[in-house]
């Protein structure tokens, strides 16, 4: 079973998509330039989709293509006077419906729950402890990276997931890592998730994108 997506994973898959053969080309430089409205990086309107190649990635760095999915914005609602747009599709680790929103550059659920930001803030924002196993932390990377993908190449911002295991002489690295690239115009590019009990990890890699 995989290493459970966090909640703010799951719930991240909402964002965008775009071109090419994926290939994670890590290119960070600060992100000093003003930024695009958040509105741009989270596809918030009926009718948009994502498609995804879905590949396992081992030590050596070989892909083997496992699946594809797709997510899609399947309608809209108005919770407490604000409208929220409902995903639809599957993810890495199960199906995901919510009900999701822009807040001042946030996103953010109808709980009011903070998934991942536009704002430049890079402090923690969400702590999820699974007891004697791990302790996940959830920040905004300080940097853009340049991610190419079958859909295209994109200079994209990094919502990442800090995974601290528990268990005792845990056999590979410590932490693991969950990354989420969302690019500007498209939405979610990019994506990792891992198997506890494994050294591979899991790529979710955009082939195709509509935006409405």
């Amino acid at each position: 079973m995989y290493k459970y997506l966090s909640a703010f994973t799951l719930v991240c898959f909402l964002l965008f998509s775009c071109k090419k053969e994926q290939t994670q080309t890590n290119t960070q430089a600060a992100n000093t330039t003003s930024k695009p409205s958040t509105i741009n990086y989270y596809g918030l309107s009926v009718g948009s989709y994502w498609v995804y190649d879905i590949y396992l990635v081992d030590t050596l760095n070989n892909s083997t293509f496992e699946w594809q999915d797709s997510a899609w914005i399947r309608s809209d609602t108005v919770v407490r006077g604000n409208t929220y747009y409902i995903l639809a599709g599957s993810t890495l680790d199960m199906p995901l419906d919510g009900p999701l929103r822009d807040s001042a550059g946030w996103l953010v659920n109808n709980s009011g729950l903070r998934m991942c930001n536009n704002t430049g803030d890079t402090s923690i924002f969400l702590t999820l402890v699974d007891t004697g196993m791990s302790v996940n932390t959830f920040a905004m990377s300080l940097y853009t990276s340049i991610i190419m993908v079958p859909a295209g190449a994109f200079t994209c911002f990094d919502a990442i997931g800090t995974c601290k295991i528990m268990a005792a002489k845990y056999p590979w690295p410590n932490p693991r890592y969950l990354n989420n690239y969302y690019a500007n115009g498209v939405g979610l590019i990019f994506q990792t998730d891992f198997y506890f009990n494994s050294p591979n990890h899991l790529e979710r890699r955009l082939v195709r994108y509509h935006i409405n």
